[in-house]
């Protein structure tokens, strides 16, 4: 329930994109079509792609013409999966997370497996653990809370 958070994963990661925390690139790759997920990434200005059959081509399609090649940017890449349609990624990215309640092989390959389900804060958990939330005071995270 997002609405129970004393600060939404909403927040922590627009606030981490505002400040280019850890200069990183963020953005959503979906299977499904979801308008809450659309409404929530226009929200905050994260670019967003949805109805996505492979996401594995997709990655090829965008970032190899960058200038890493697809290998040194799977290895880079900081990945969030469930399903078995995120496995070729999650073999292949730097770090993974999934929620409890994946897909046992995506749980095997994952870096970071939660004690959370999917929708049950779990994204805010990842963002918190990749902002190092547990090695920041209370001051440090209400600086980077605050909506100054």
């Amino acid at each position: 329930d997002w609405s129970s958070d004393v600060c939404s994963s909403d927040l922590l990661l627009s606030k981490a994109k505002e400040r280019s925390w850890y200069n990183l690139d963020y953005f959503v790759l979906s299977t499904e079509n979801n308008p809450i997920v659309a409404k929530r990434c226009q929200k905050m200005n994260l670019p967003f792609v949805q109805g996505c059959t492979n996401k594995y081509e997709y990655l090829i399609e965008k970032f190899d013409k960058s200038e890493f090649n697809i290998k040194q940017y799977l290895k880079r890449l900081i990945y969030v999966g469930n399903d078995l349609n995120d496995l070729p990624i999650m073999i292949q990215a730097g770090l993974t997370f999934c929620p409890k309640d994946s897909h046992p092989l995506i749980k095997s390959k994952s870096s970071y497996v939660s004690e959370r389900n999917g929708g049950q804060d779990f994204v805010r958990e990842i963002i918190e653990i990749l902002l190092g939330f547990e090695n920041r005071g209370i001051g440090e995270i209400n600086e980077l809370i605050s909506n100054r």
